[in-house]
């Protein structure tokens, strides 16, 4: 898909926030472990949904979606072989370890795909399966994981990861024994799948330190459960606001995001906070010096997303403790003539007025900083594998459109 843009043009009009993306994928797969249907609200309609709604219909899992919810039935639900083509498009399908191992001791499944902006090997996941008491055999592309006994015991996680947290947590929900996960991450979107797994039954505990499960009571009910706000997709907007006009930005997604509001009000940026959301205004900001980190600090989600942004200010640094190589992708935003430099891990920014670029995006995050430096740059730009903007941002074409973007998509 080729997206065709002609920028420098102020932005003006309303925006809702859709449920979160790294919340969303992990509860429909963790709703295969109650015992009765769940009813999830606030999924977003993108295309990694998509994805997993495709591997659902193959294990025999039907799913209703009434434009309010979905209903997810699993009581027909089968143990078959994951070697299924629809898991190598999505990183997130690794959540299907888990809930097979919980559920029928074993597991057969491709490794999982996704944006491919750096190697992201699951040599957590496997190791916290190993520790608790499974085994696992890797070759040509194919996982095998078996248990012969209930997981169990302490895994101390070398390094928080969000994705290795929440798959251990599926891992051992059926378990009848205590297992612990050490240097747990504890970001809201783990809290929020912790939550829908509490409301099925499974008795979960959050420390300072540590997760703590320590077995379930079963529940004949309807879990129905209402998936937090996109964190990252409600901040992408609001920096596409800060730099090209006046937005208003609906949704419950305040909380989740107020300390990178104070600090936004704090370089200067007009934001006007109400019950239902936020305003934001076109602003002139002060430099910033981000570094992206494990939560509570800056995600590395948005270190692509904001850097359109940080042209507009003196000089700004941008750095990333997360990955090595995914801020390389900033320095895309040289063909829009942006005067940005990598130094070490770090990438400096100094104002710059954006031009017009042919250009093509490498993920999803990248796609949006690709699309907003187009929307702030004068000219028409051109952005090839536009489709990756549809795996996080749900509409985002027409809504762009509605706030008064010139944006379409071109017949290639």
């Amino acid at each position: 898909m080729i997206l065709e843009i002609n920028g420098n043009k102020k932005l003006k009009g309303e925006i809702k926030i859709c449920g979160a993306k790294n919340s969303s994928i992990p509860c429909l797969i963790a709703s295969l472990l109650s015992p009765k249907p769940v009813k999830l609200y606030n999924i977003p309609l993108i295309s990694d949904i998509n994805v997993v709604l495709n591997i659902l219909q193959e294990i025999n899992v039907k799913v209703d979606n009434n434009l309010e919810y979905f209903l997810i039935d699993q009581s027909q639900l089968k143990y078959v072989s994951l070697k299924i083509d629809e898991i190598k498009r999505l990183r997130a399908s690794y959540y299907f370890m888990g809930v097979f191992l919980a559920l029928f001791s074993q597991v057969e499944i491709y490794y999982p795909g996704g944006c491919a902006f750096e190697d992201r090997p699951i040599d957590f996941h496997l190791n916290g399966f190993k520790t608790y008491g499974a085994e696992y055999e890797a070759c040509d592309k194919v996982i095998k994981i078996y248990r012969k006994k209930n997981l169990s015991g302490k895994f101390i996680l070398p390094k928080k990861s969000v994705g290795a947290t929440i798959n251990l947590l599926l891992s051992f929900a059926t378990s009848k024994e205590m297992c612990i996960i050490e240097n747990a991450s504890t970001e809201p979107e783990v809290k929020d799948v912790l939550k829908l797994l509490q409301k099925m039954g499974y008795q979960y505990f959050i420390t300072e330190k540590e997760i703590i499960y320590n077995g379930y009571v079963i529940i004949n009910d309807v879990v129905s459960h209402h998936v937090i706000s996109d964190r990252i997709v409600a901040l992408s907007y609001i920096y596409l606001a800060l730099a090209l006009g006046e937005i208003k930005i609906i949704g419950d997604f305040y909380p989740l995001i107020k300390e990178e509001i104070i600090n936004l009000k704090n370089k200067k940026a007009d934001i006007t906070i109400f019950d239902d959301g936020l305003l934001v205004k076109i602003s002139k900001l002060d430099n910033f010096n981000v570094i992206a980190d494990v939560y509570p600090h800056f995600p590395t989600d948005l270190i692509q997303v904001i850097s359109p942004l940080l042209t507009q200010t003196n000089t700004s640094y941008l750095e990333d403790r997360i990955f090595d190589k995914r801020i390389e992708t900033i320095l895309d935003l040289k063909l829009f003539k942006a005067n940005v430099a990598l130094y070490g891990k770090k990438v400096v920014f100094n104002r710059s007025e954006l031009v017009k670029a042919n250009t093509e995006a490498k993920d999803l995050r990248h796609s949006f900083m690709l699309v907003f430096a187009a929307l702030m740059a004068k000219g028409t730009s051109f952005i090839k594998n536009g489709e990756y903007l549809l795996r996080g941002y749900p509409n985002i074409i027409n809504d762009l459109k509605k706030l008064g973007a010139n944006i379409k998509i071109k017949n290639s």
